[in-house]
C-alpha cells in the first residue's frame, strides 16, 4: 500500500521536489541542545527584566520596527532606509529570492551551505547552480565559471554553515564585481560573522549591489524571538520590504531585541570569547582522538566520524543533541556540534565525546 498522501489540488510547478523543513524531534532525555547553532546556555537575565517592562501596546497593537531599524543603522553607520528588520534571516532570504528571482533566472551558491538559500530560489521558480566547497579557500573561480546571463543572484554564507569556513575580503570583492557586471544581487549571509576573526558587515553593506543578512539568533542568543536584519542599498532594501508582509516581527520580539542591543553588550562579548576559546579546545580534543575536523570560524565545528549515527546516539544517551546529515551529499559522515558557552556544559561535552568514542572502540 502506498504511503504517499495524495494532494486534492494541482500545486505550482515550482513546488516539485520541495519538501517541508521539519525541525528535529528530540528524545525526552535531551537537555543540552547542540544541534541548531543556537547559544543554548546564553545568559538572559537582562531579557527577563526587559520582558517585565514591555508596554501593553506591544500586545494590543501591530508592531513597529522603525525604532529598532534606527538602532541597527546607528550601530553600523548606515541610514535607517538601509535597514530592514525581518522575521529571522530566513524571512530575509525569502524576500530577496522573490524580489530578484523568477522562472528563467538562476542562483549561484556554494554547497554544502545553509539549505534555506537554494530552497528559497526554487520556491521563486529559479534554477540553482551549486559549487562544492568542502575545505580550504572558497573556490571562487569555479563558482564564477558557472555564471551566465541568467544569473540573477549569487549567495554566500561566511562563516559557512555547516563547515565554518570563511570567505576573504578578496573573495567578496570578486563575487560583488561579478554580480555587478550582470546586474545581479550578491547576498552575503553573515549570520555567524560575530564569531569570526573578521566581520565584513560594514564594508559589504555599503556596496550598492550587496545585501547583508544578519540575525539575533546566534551570537545574541535570541533564536526563539525570530529577529533578522537586512542591510544594504535603500533601493534594494525597499524591494525586499515590498516582497514580504509588513509585520514580520512581533512587537514583543522587537522590544526585547532593542533592549538586548542596548543593554546586553557585555554578555555578548563574554559569549563570543567563550565560544572562540572552546572552539579551539573542542577541535583539538577531537583531532587528538583521530577525528577529522574542518577549521571553523563559527560557533560550531563539523567533525567526520566512521560511524556518525553511533556517535550521535551515544551523545543522545548522555543527554546531548548534535546535528547529523544522513540525506545530504558531502555530509553523510559528518556531525555538526554547537559550542556551549558555560564551563560546566563545555566539560560535559568533552567528557561525553570521550565516552562515546571509547564505547565505539570497545565494540
Amino acid at each position: 500500500m502506498s504511503t504517499v498522501r495524495s494532494i486534492p489540488i494541482t500545486p505550482a510547478s515550482r513546488m516539485h521536489g520541495v519538501a517541508a523543513y521539519r525541525p528535529p524531534v528530540h528524545p525526552p532525555a535531551i537537555d543540552l541542545y547542540l544541534d541548531a547553532n543556537e547559544v543554548p546556555d546564553a545568559p538572559i537575565d537582562d531579557l527577563r527584566e526587559s520582558f517585565a517592562r514591555v508596554p501593553d501596546d506591544a500586545i494590543r497593537r501591530y508592531p513597529d520596527a522603525s525604532r529598532l531599524e534606527r538602532l541597527i543603522a546607528e550601530r553600523f553607520g548606515l541610514d535607517p532606509s538601509s535597514v530592514l528588520v525581518t522575521g529571522g534571516a530566513d524571512d530575509g532570504i525569502d524576500r530577496l529570492m522573490r524580489a530578484v528571482l523568477e522562472p528563467g533566472r538562476r542562483l549561484a551558491a556554494f554547497t554544502p551551505s545553509f539549505e534555506m538559500i537554494p530552497r528559497g530560489a526554487k520556491l521563486a521558480g529559479a534554477e540553482v547552480d551549486l559549487t562544492p566547497w568542502l575545505e580550504g579557500p572558497a573556490p571562487i573561480d569555479a563558482l564564477l565559471g558557472g555564471l551566465s546571463e541568467a544569473t540573477g543572484a549569487i549567495a554566500a554564507v561566511s562563516p559557512n554553515n555547516p563547515t565554518g569556513l570563511t570567505l576573504t575580503m578578496a573573495d567578496w570583492d570578486r563575487l560583488s564585481g561579478a554580480a555587478a557586471s550582470r546586474g545581479a544581487l550578491l547576498i552575503a549571509d553573515l549570520a555567524y560573522a560575530e564569531f569570526a576573526d573578521e566581520d565584513p558587515t560594514r564594508e559589504l553593506a555599503s556596496r550598492p549591489n550587496v545585501v547583508v543578512l544578519k540575525t539575533l539568533s546566534k551570537a545574541w542568543g535570541m533564536a526563539g524571538l525570530r529577529v533578522g536584519l537586512m542591510l544594504g542599498d535603500p533601493g534594494v532594501i525597499g524591494l525586499a520590504r515590498a516582497a514580504g508582509n509588513p509585520y514580520a516581527c512581533s512587537a514583543l520580539s522587537i522590544a526585547l531585541a532593542q533592549s538586548r542591543l542596548q543593554r546586553g553588550e557585555d554578555a555578548i562579548k563574554e559569549t563570543l570569547a567563550s565560544v572562540r576559546s572552546f572552539r579551539t579546545t573542542l577541535t583539538d580534543r577531537l583531532r587528538s582522538r583521530g577525528v577529522s575536523v574542518t577549521p571553523s570560524q563559527a560557533n560550531f565545528v563539523l567533525a567526520r566520524f566512521e560511524d556518525p549515527a553511533r556517535v550521535q546516539s551515544e551523545l543522545a544517551s548522555r543527554g546531548i543533541a548534535v546535528r547529523a546529515f544522513p540525506g545530504r551529499e558531502h555530509l553523510k559522515d559528518a556531525l555538526r556540534i554547537t559550542c556551549p558557552t558555560q564551563p560546566a556544559n563545555q566539560q560535559r561535552l568533552l567528557d561525553s565525546i570521550d565516552g562515546a568514542l571509547a564505547t565505539g572502540m570497545q565494540r
